[in-house]
């Protein structure tokens, strides 16, 4: 196949029993518009030193060998690269596959012990390539804290969806910086699923200030979905979210404030000062955060919640809440009048009968 110095065009999909694509093919076919080894739960790897050579990709689906791999062809990007591409450390289900069509250019880690070399101060972190828009990683080892000491976002100025699921040791996704706000400043959907040790979204590096966040650092933020992660407290997104269209949060059992007005270092800096009280949390009272779009919330299994301080203008479609039993308020049903938009309506009775209004009126 080597031979074939004049293809263009090269797709492997359906080769499930191929397991390598052999050294040497690659680095000849130097004419490759296209090539896709698109089968993502099961296929052929191929070294990311033999995609070097192929600079004249226009779109590219493959399974890269492993990280160092992985990283050698990031590194070939810097000067130009295919205008579509998807690059992938390990196997993935089938449902990651079906959202590909949102994104230009996605980046998978499946499965993968890609936090071990960061760990131990090695040779080889995870390079992103600049212009990558999308990020899942599913099921990985990653022994850090934080996905900043994993990987650089400073030039992945594109960057629009984050997806991480099942990864251990996790405190928070980010911390803080003048390049991580101008990431966040661009990102659209976020789902965490199943990152037991989160805590919070960004990590002030100096637990001693209490600045907020600046203004708009989720202004791009569409989809928010938090689920099964046990330690997180409060979804502390201290900023406008103009674009907020969905939320959906169930499974953390130690939530108690969905889209906090209070920071995760505020709180951190109570929590050392022992200002929690035995009936509850000490602090002045909570304000109220309007999402002008917001059309979908749902939230189940939140034993702890006690509040949403959330108003929605006349965007609301469906508000699901169920096995909530210390929620007091739902800011954005407590309306007169009540909003037009809203279609569906489902809280469990009880909760329902033990909800207290401001507008009693809105209750019928």
């Amino acid at each position: 196949m080597e031979n074939l110095v004049r293809l263009r065009y090269l797709e492997f999909d359906g080769c499930q029993e191929l397991e390598i694509i052999p050294d040497g093919v690659f680095c000849k076919l130097l004419n490759l518009r296209y090539l896709s080894l698109n089968n993502q739960v099961r296929g052929p790897t191929t070294r990311g030193e033999e995609l070097v050579f192929l600079r004249k990709l226009e779109r590219l689906y493959c399974v890269l060998h492993d990280l160092n791999g992985f990283n050698a062809y990031v590194r070939s990007l810097a000067g130009g690269g295919p205008a579509y591409y998807r690059l992938q450390l390990g196997f993935a289900p089938g449902f990651l596959q079906r959202r590909d069509h949102k994104h230009d250019k996605v980046v998978y880690l499946i499965n993968c012990d890609i936090g071990k070399s960061v760990a131990k101060g090695g040779d080889c972190p995870l390079l992103l390539p600049q212009e990558v828009e999308k990020l899942a990683i599913y099921n990985c080892c990653i022994n850090v804290s934080s996905l900043c000491e994993l990987t650089s976002f400073e030039n992945a100025m594109n960057f629009k969806w984050c997806y991480i699921w099942k990864c251990g040791k996790l405190k928070h996704l980010f911390v803080y910086s003048s390049s991580i706000i101008r990431l966040l400043q661009g990102l659209e959907d976020l789902n965490l699923e199943k990152v037991w040790d989160l805590q919070g979204l960004i990590r002030m590096e100096n637990l001693a200030s209490s600045a907020p966040l600046p203004p708009g650092t989720f202004c791009s933020l569409k989809e928010l979905r938090v689920c099964h992660c046990d330690n997180i407290k409060r979804l502390s997104i201290v900023a406008p979210l103009p674009n907020l269209k969905e939320i959906v949060v169930y499974e953390c059992k130690q939530l108690v404030e969905i889209v906090a007005t209070t920071s995760d270092h505020e709180e951190e800096e109570e929590d050392q000062e022992h200002v929690e009280a035995a009936g509850g949390r000490s602090h002045q009272a909570i304000g109220v955060v309007t999402l002008p779009k917001l059309r979908d919330l749902h939230l189940s299994s939140l034993p702890k919640l006690k509040s949403i301080p959330v108003i929605a203008d006349n965007s609301l479609r469906q508000v699901k809440i169920l096995k909530c039993p210390k929620l007091k308020k739902v800011p954005c049903l407590d309306r007169v009048p009540f909003p037009v938009s809203l279609r569906n309506v489902h809280i469990g009775k009880d909760l329902w009968e033990s909800l207290e209004w401001d507008h009693p009126s809105a209750k019928d």
